[in-house]
């Protein structure tokens, strides 16, 4: 995700935070919890950081939002700096599917 909020492949060696999305809570009509997002305290190459498992904080897992309300979230935890979400179109470009669960 870049600085606007948009999505952006990136090379996989880059080094970038992960976007960790609060594992048992939803947005709802009203929006989102303002604890929705965090971003993992270290920076790692997609390679490395696919699963999150280690990276993000407890409680909190590797995702990428699922709507516009989701959307605005990461990026204001991200506070202007590219962070690396948990979507990839390696398997045809321009074609996003989640690398997990969502």
């Amino acid at each position: 995700m870049t600085a606007n909020g948009t999505w952006w492949d990136d090379t996989c060696s880059t080094s970038r935070k992960l976007a960790c999305r609060k594992a048992s809570t939803d947005c709802t009509t009203a929006g989102c919890p303002a604890d929705l997002w965090k971003l993992s305290i270290a920076a790692r190459s997609w390679g490395v950081s696919r699963s999150g498992l280690l990276e993000c904080p407890a409680g909190d897992a590797f995702k990428a939002p699922r709507n516009a309300a989701e959307n605005t979230s990461p990026r204001a935890v991200a506070a202007g700096q590219r962070v690396w979400l948990n979507y990839a179109d390696q398997g045809r470009e321009g074609a996003w599917s989640s690398w997990g669960p969502n």
